[in-house]
């Protein structure tokens, strides 16, 4: 087992809305993915950190207030799951607060997840 790491897309977003914490992994800036040995090819200027998915959650989380969940579902023949987010501080979590949520439902967590992270990259 193991954390998925965030697609060149989503780690092209998140470095545009500021994320810049270095992490072991990184994209060229041509897509192409370097491990850390290799991340000293890669010009400062064209360097793309890629953290997994659990890293950019809590940055989203911490620096923005920004909230992403998935949850499982099930149609009857197998696990789907679907995304919700919200975009308020957890303090303010009630009973009456509802997360905004998509229609749409994704075979795998990782999936889900990682739409959710690009659209509260998005929102910023």
């Amino acid at each position: 087992m193991r954390e998925e790491i965030i697609t060149f897309e989503t780690a092209v977003l998140a470095k545009d809305m500021g994320f810049n914490i270095e992490v072991p992994e990184s994209y060229g800036n041509d897509g192409g993915f370097y491990i850390s040995k290799n991340k000293d090819l890669i010009p400062n200027w064209s360097r793309v950190y890629a953290p997994t998915q659990t890293i950019l959650q809590k940055w989203l989380r911490e620096k923005h207030n920004l909230h992403c969940m998935v949850y499982p579902t099930y149609d009857g023949e197998k696990n789907m799951y679907r995304l919700y987010y919200g975009i308020e501080p957890v303090e303010s979590l009630n009973d009456n607060y509802s997360f905004e949520y998509t229609d749409k439902e994704y075979p795998t967590y990782e999936e889900a997840l990682e739409v959710g992270l690009q659209e509260l990259l998005n929102y910023i």
